[in-house]
């Protein structure tokens, strides 16, 4: 018990975002998401100290957070995976960057292929840690593979526990594997494409929807843009395809949101000369 009071104790001291979380709790919420906060925390620290996979697994669990929490895919790891050597529409020197920025989540077998056994054992781990709520080994076409849920106390207590740098870094992948996704879709042709997007399309709202959710609490902690230059032109180049997709999908309301937030970034960082919009 005294282990489990310091571990709250630390949590207090070492998450500077977390008193402006608590600040929107009443008293009796405040104890159970430091309770609970707790108890994840020292499942957590038991993933990363229990076997050789652990700091793979707590990778992952935090990756996870950076989606909507209500329907994770394998596929957007997937897809990420089968295009990080030859990512589409991003310049080489980019290419390169995200390709070490994301080598952890590139599960791959002796064939070289993503390695959808390897990622069963992760969700079986980390359910059994109870650190996600639940998931399913597999699902019909098209949008076959793993699905998992995490409890949205789990996702606000990893992000809150996630430094700025570790953050910038998360929230870029998480941007990318959503956009590729999308490319991987649209490569399909007609009408394989279709059917793709008939299983996927209100999941990939609610990622984007996720992201925009994020974008919009780091600007208002004055902590936007994140990361470095190219970090920036990864998530800006992806927003560019959430428009895209937006609009392709009658939100056409979320599309010009997104577009003017890239086009404004675009304006501040790259000049007037070199925008480059949806609209």
């Amino acid at each position: 018990m005294d282990h489990y009071t310091r571990q709250k104790e630390v949590i207090l001291k070492h998450t500077p975002t977390m008193s402006l979380y608590l600040k929107k709790l009443n008293e009796n919420e405040k104890e159970r998401a430091l309770n609970v906060f707790a108890t994840w925390e020292l499942s957590f620290r038991q993933i990363l100290g229990g076997n050789n996979t652990g700091q793979l697994e707590a990778d992952f669990l935090t990756l996870f957070a950076f989606f909507d929490c209500q329907d994770i895919s394998e596929n957007l790891f997937a897809a990420f995976a089968a295009f990080a050597n030859t990512p589409p529409l991003y310049e080489e020197e980019i290419k390169y960057h995200i390709t070490d920025l994301g080598s952890n989540f590139k599960l791959r077998g002796k064939d070289g292929k993503w390695d959808s056994d390897k990622f069963r054992n992760i969700l079986a781990n980390l359910a059994q840690s109870a650190l996600i709520q639940t998931w399913t080994p597999s699902s019909d076409p098209p949008d076959s593979g793993s699905h998992l849920t995490l409890h949205p106390l789990i996702q606000d207590w990893i992000l809150l526990r996630t430094d700025p740098k570790t953050f910038a870094q998360y929230y870029v992948i998480a941007a990318v594997c959503i956009s590729w996704l999308l490319n991987f879709c649209w490569s399909l042709g007609e009408p394989a494409s279709e059917r793709m997007f008939i299983g996927i399309k209100g999941s990939i709202q609610s990622h984007i929807g996720a992201h925009i959710k994020q974008r919009n609490s780091l600007i208002g902690q004055g902590n936007f843009p994140v990361g470095n230059f190219k970090e920036q032109m990864l998530t800006n180049q992806a927003e560019l395809l959430f428009a895209t997709f937006m609009y392709r999908s009658s939100q056409y309301n979320m599309a010009r949101i997104i577009n003017d937030q890239v086009i404004e970034w675009q304006q501040a960082t790259l000049g007037v000369r070199t925008i480059y919009s949806f609209f």
